[in-house]
């Protein structure tokens, strides 16, 4: 669970420190303050830098590009410069990515590196890598730009070929760092074929339980789900439900976007254990009546599983259900919102704990 977290260099976020952070973190601020490329930023961080997730990201944003020579090729330097404050790229580690704390953090920069080659060797086995400064608009043979990539004190070399999509790329140190788990819940529905793993990873286990739980909220009834193969449909399986007193099964698809959103929800929480669940515009096809229940599960389910939960919001219905959470039943120390403000260039933050948010919501204060 990170206590602190800093992010520089990414994205639009050239410098951004949060000194304190809690079980469940909520994130306000308008639009363009890089509320999305924070949760990004910790998933990759969360990911250890894994180019599958990367190029997922770059996307859905439409951030990825294409080599002058082929359509179908990315040009992975221009499309991974898309991470980089201001897309800029200097090869002397100046405008290098950084997301994490002092002990556990990765490093991201493009370089310039010179090989050493085994001259024994008529295949010319590449024996190290290792970087070399280059003065501005200076030309030094031998040398080959990379993508060097640092998690904690273990740094590795990769080559423009080896960052390429689908490359059969060694991730030498990188695939004996354990993978912390998360969940990227998006704005928008969640693929049902997602949801039917997630739900394939938890079934006959006590987090099914949690899952209809919160489903309750909005229909009472619901007794159990299952993922079942849609009729008249190759496009895989679909949530089903079955009600108390309703001998057929019902389709959820059918029951309204507010209980799809509490699945999809849930189930990435229940799937994070003793990892990160992110959750970008939490309120998104939530009534306002029900947040703040489903807070209260968010809460309950973070603490057992041990979850750190980021999530964004536009909405004040949404904060004050998380400020009258956060403000009952011991949750004060559990949770912190966090608005976030551009001031010309730079991402200003600023903290609320239950108190603040107490004196906030009850004044009307404006924390969005």
């Amino acid at each position: 669970m990170l206590q602190t977290l800093k992010i520089q260099n990414f994205k639009n976020i050239k410098n951004l420190d949060f000194p304190e952070l809690a079980t469940i973190n909520l994130i306000t601020g308008k639009n363009n303050t890089s509320k999305t490329s924070l949760l990004e930023a910790i998933a990759i961080l969360a990911s250890n830098a894994d180019f599958e997730f990367i190029y997922s990201i770059l996307r859905e944003r439409g951030e990825l590009f294409y080599s002058e020579e082929s359509t179908r090729k990315i040009n992975p330097v221009k499309s991974l410069s898309s991470l980089f404050n201001n897309r800029q790229i200097d090869n002397n580690g100046l405008n290098s990515i950084f997301i994490g704390d002092e002990i556990n953090y990765l490093r991201l920069e493009f370089i310039r590196y010179i090989e050493e080659i085994d001259d024994d060797n008529e295949n010319n086995v590449i024996l190290r890598k290792y970087r070399t400064k280059i003065p501005k608009k200076a030309i030094v043979p031998n040398t080959l730009l990379g993508l060097e990539i640092a998690l904690g004190k273990d740094k590795t070399i990769f080559s423009i070929k080896e960052i390429e999509p689908h490359s059969m790329r060694s991730f030498t140190f990188l695939d004996m760092v354990s993978v912390i788990d998360f969940q990227f819940i998006k704005p928008i529905a969640h693929e049902e074929d997602s949801n039917a793993n997630l739900w394939d990873n938890i079934t006959l286990s006590e987090k099914e339980a949690y899952v209809i739980e919160a489903l309750q909220i909005i229909e009472p009834n619901l007794e159990k789900i299952a993922f079942v193969k849609a009729e008249n449909s190759t496009n895989g399986r679909k949530a089903a439900a079955k009600l108390k007193g309703v001998s057929e099964r019902i389709s959820l698809q059918s029951m309204g976007d507010g209980i799809n959103r509490i699945l999809t929800i849930i189930l990435g929480l229940v799937n994070s254990e003793n990892g990160y669940c992110l959750i970008d515009e939490f309120e998104n096809g939530l009534h306002y009546s029900v947040q703040e229940k489903l807070w209260e599960i968010v809460f309950k389910l973070a603490t057992k599983l041990n979850v750190q939960v980021f999530a964004t919001t536009h909405s004040n219905d949404c904060i004050n259900s998380f400020s009258e959470v956060i403000n009952a039943n011991n949750n004060q120390n559990l949770g912190k919102l966090f608005r976030l403000d551009r001031v010309k260039d730079e991402i200003k933050l600023e903290t609320y704990d239950s108190k603040d948010l107490k004196i906030a919501t009850e004044n009307n204060i404006e924390t969005r």
